[in-house]
């Protein structure tokens, strides 16, 4: 899910601005599509397992209007929660030399 949510927005023509992991519970991506796209986003996003809550649909749904679609690139920001039961994934960082 996580690899289709992520390769969703180059085919969409945008860009994956930022991403930052939280251990193996939670994952932030920074993401811009052009406006023209956002409900093509929002459609893939679905289709890949991804629920949206009512105000994230509401939000893309208001790029439906001609006006809203033809206003450039629109920068969101999508939070995916891994649900699972699984430890916390511990991850060595090593020291750097000083």
């Amino acid at each position: 899910m996580t690899f289709c949510a992520t390769d969703l927005v180059p085919l969409l023509g945008g860009f994956v601005l930022e991403s930052q992991r939280f251990s193996n519970t939670a994952l932030v991506l920074r993401v811009e599509v052009p406006a023209n796209r956002v409900v093509e986003l929002g459609d893939g996003l679905r289709k890949c397992g991804v629920h949206l809550d009512t105000e994230s649909r509401l939000a893309i749904e208001t790029y439906e209007k001609p006006e809203l679609s033809a206003a450039g690139d629109v920068i969101g920001t999508l939070h995916v929660r891994f649900l699972h039961d699984e430890p916390d994934l511990r991850i060595e960082t090593p020291a750097v030399p000083g």
